[in-house]
């Protein structure tokens, strides 16, 4: 989109005998403005730059700004700066040409005097990280990189790709982007094609043509849409998707310095560590695009924000690590492609010398208390579609539609519910009912028609399972047609890691064992009959090994199988049980870092992403790797300045930074200071020291900036003290269980 600079002003700071004046501009830009500039008057106080979370680790620190214009004989009124979208008109600030601060005009926050003289308006605009939550995740459009071989075969029109990443999810509509020419996608097909010595696994159609594409070995490619949120991504697709959101596009610096082994130092781990999507579910829809961010930002003891025209995500506690707290970053540009290397150089120190920032008496100081423990709870949830498309609501395209009997019929492509044992398959199709008010009276799963196998005529998409834990299948089922008992119907749960495949049997009941022949019999008695709903319950025993699960449904009808004799199913649910032993189970697990003082004070609280020991506990965080089918784990993390120091888990290392501050009383200030430039202006991407206790280092909580008079009010929070010993604590981790 276009924006055309429609007003701007400028003002110098005020100056002393140490203090140079800094030349300030403000500029409003206006979506679709083809017009001419036009220069605006400033009040007295013409901006203030404000961060309102009193937070030194709040995981989003927001921005705003401002502006107070002066409207002279009614030339400037508000309605000059309203806008009917939340990007309407960008506003920069910038100081000597470099930008400070980048956000949109917020008609909410700008106001007015309603009198007739000359007088001052305000205009407030912010950097939308807060309208984040007007934005739920599976809304969230961005554009990633894969590494992929393609090429065209005499079709200049269809691109074969092949990529092995789980998040590759090409869709109609989304761009993709080969060797920088850009492409809009009509059809992706996930399909095995070979040519010559290459096979690929998607076949893409794209609307205009590519003129033809020569083989490509392990190129990069970029995919434009929206995140596959049936797979696993990573961490840097999620941030990106969500940030994108709010249409500022900005290089984004990383300085966070940790990994999980054996994950390459060279990039940040937030590009390298996975996750289910599924995660963000909350309810019946994906969490916005804020919460979505602040529980990553929370998991890593992240801020993000920004500061000097890009955003940051800053692990703070890294400065105790690093001479001079230079604290090495990552730099990715708009798009949230690696770049290269930065270097965190922003250091203030205040005092009463007056070449320095300097307090404004009086300067509040005050004490946070210490904790005895920090301690971090993850319980243990599984993905709510661990079982694709178990409840039937994700419809494919429109079949057939008719009425019977008053009722309303429509019948959709099942998805995730497209195979079974070939080579012939069933036909099988989700049937919704509904009546004449157009209320949902029926919905199932329609299984009909000749195939090659009975019991795994259908089958759903298959999931990740680990040796030791248990699965519960249920579901119902009836036939359209009369079939007195007694019956047996055979149904296959199925686990295999392609070299043995075992399935669940029905003895022993509620514990099933895991055998090589298919099997679990399910029994109509005589006197019922399969024209009715019947329930049924497929519980296993601890799995043998690790591999794929695999739910099949049958027809249970008998022959000849045809488009008249129909099998349904509908409440279908299927569980996943992490297991210690054949009776107990895994709920969570506690990480707990306490130190040994006579404190009462401390931290308790849940957390959403960790590290975990099986792969179907939502918020696992995961490797890019894949071993015997699975999914690899995050395992040991370390810090990247010492990669020979590992912490066995994730919040091993995050509960004892916490403790680490937290562990002793620490100092706060409250007040204001004068002199905003020492190598650079202050923002929040700034520590502080002070001439007083000159081995004390701070970070901003509450800060705002009045640029012209030289000035920021803020709070500033003691991180750690370079004097201080090292911290002694006890960390423990201990599995919750439960044998109900």
């Amino acid at each position: 989109m276009a924006y055309g600079l429609k007003y701007r002003s400028q003002f110098d700071s005020q100056t002393d005998a140490y203090t140079a004046s800094k030349t300030y501009t403000i500029e409003f830009w206006y979506k679709d403005y083809a017009g001419g500039t036009q220069s605006v008057i400033l009040a007295d106080t013409p901006i203030i730059h404000k961060f309102a979370a009193d937070d030194p680790f709040a995981p989003i620190k927001g921005s705003s700004v401002s502006i107070n214009l002066m409207n002279i004989n009614g030339s400037l009124p508000l309605s000059a700066f309203n806008t009917e979208e939340d990007d309407g008109i960008m506003v920069k600030l910038l100081e000597s040409g470099n930008v400070k601060f980048i956000g949109y005009v917020v008609n909410e926050d700008s106001y007015d005097t309603m009198v007739d003289f000359t007088h001052v308006i305000t205009i407030s605009a912010n950097d939308s990280l807060g309208l984040l939550k007007g934005v739920i995740l599976s809304e969230a459009i961005v554009k990633r990189p894969f590494s992929a071989s393609y090429q065209t075969n005499g079709d200049n029109f269809v691109v074969y790709v092949d990529c092995d990443d789980y998040a590759f999810y090409p869709a109609a509509g989304d761009t993709i982007t080969f060797y920088g020419n850009d492409y809009v996608i009509a059809t992706a097909v996930n399909e095995t094609t070979t040519i010559g010595l290459g096979v690929y696994n998607w076949t893409i159609t794209v609307t205009t043509t590519t003129g033809g594409i020569s083989l490509h070995s392990n190129f990069t490619i970029y995919l434009t849409g929206l995140l596959n949120l049936r797979a696993r991504n990573s961490l840097m697709s999620i941030i990106a998707a969500c940030v994108k959101r709010t249409n500022i596009d900005l290089i984004t610096n990383i300085f966070c310095n940790i990994s999980a082994y054996p994950q390459l130092t060279t990039v940040s781990h937030f590009e390298q560590t996975l996750i289910d999507t599924q995660t963000f579910i909350s309810g019946e829809t994906y969490e916005n695009c804020y919460t979505v961010l602040e529980k990553i930002m929370t998991s890593f003891r992240c801020s993000i924000f920004q500061a000097n025209g890009e955003w940051n995500i800053v692990h703070w506690d890294e400065m105790r690590f690093y001479t001079n707290q230079a604290i090495p970053g990552y730099q990715y540009d708009e798009d949230f492609i690696y770049i290269g290397n930065t270097t965190f150089t922003n250091i203030f120190t205040f005092g009463a010398d007056p070449k320095l920032t300097r307090p404004i008496y009086p300067l509040n100081i005050g004490q946070i208390s210490s904790y005895k423990f920090v301690r971090k709870t993850f319980n243990y949830h599984q993905p709510k579609y661990l079982l694709r498309n178990y409840d039937l609501q994700t419809l494919g395209a429109l079949l057939s539609s008719y009425t019977s009997g008053g009722f309303t019929i429509k019948e959709y492509v099942a998805t995730d519910w497209t195979t079974g044992t070939g080579p012939i398959l069933a036909e099988r199709f989700i049937r919704v009912v509904t009546d004449s008010a157009g209320t949902e009276i029926e919905r199932y799963l329609c299984i009909r028609g000749n195939h090659s196998n009975t019991t795994k005529a259908v089958a759903g998409v298959p999931f990740e399972c680990q040796e030791g834990d248990k699965l519960k299948l249920s579901f119902s089922f009836k036939t359209n047609i009369s079939q007195g008992g007694p019956i047996v119907i055979v149904f296959a749960l199925m686990l295999t890691d392609n070299t043995i495949s075992y399935y669940v049997d029905e003895v022993p009941a509620g514990n099933g064992s895991w055998i090589t022949t298919v099997g679990f019999s399910y029994t109509i008695s005589g006197g019922d009959n399969t024209n009715t709903w019947h329930s049924v319950e497929i519980e296993s025993s601890q799995m043998p090994i690790d591999g794929l699960g695999y739910v099949y449904l049958p027809e249970a009808v008998d022959a000849p199988y045809n488009s008249i004799r129909e099998t349904f199913y509908k409440d279908i649910r299927l569980e996943y049980i992490p297991f210690v032993n054949d009776t107990t189970k895994i709920t969570g697990q506690i990480h707990k870092n306490e130190r040994d003082k006579n404190v009462k004070t401390n931290t308790d609280v849940d957390i959403y992403i960790d590290n975990s020991p099986t792969n179907q506990v939502i918020g696992t965080l995961f490797q890019k790797t894949v071993t015997n089918l699975l999914q690899d784990r995050t395992g040991v993390w370390i810090y990247n300045y010492d990669i020979t120091t590992g912490y066995a888990q994730l919040n091993e290392m995050l509960t004892h930074e916490e403790l680490a501050w937290r562990g002793m009383l620490r100092i706060k200030y409250e007040g204001e200071f004068v002199g905003l430039y020492q190598n650079s202006v202050a923002s929040m991407l700034t520590i502080v020291k002070e001439t007083f206790n000159p081995s004390k280092n701070y970070i901003f909580g509450l800060l705002s900036i009045d640029y012209k008079k030289n000035r920021l009010n803020g709070t500033l929070y003691e991180i750690y003290d370079s004097e201080e010993p090292a911290l002694v604590s006890d960390y423990t981790f201990k599995y919750i269980y439960s044998t109900a």
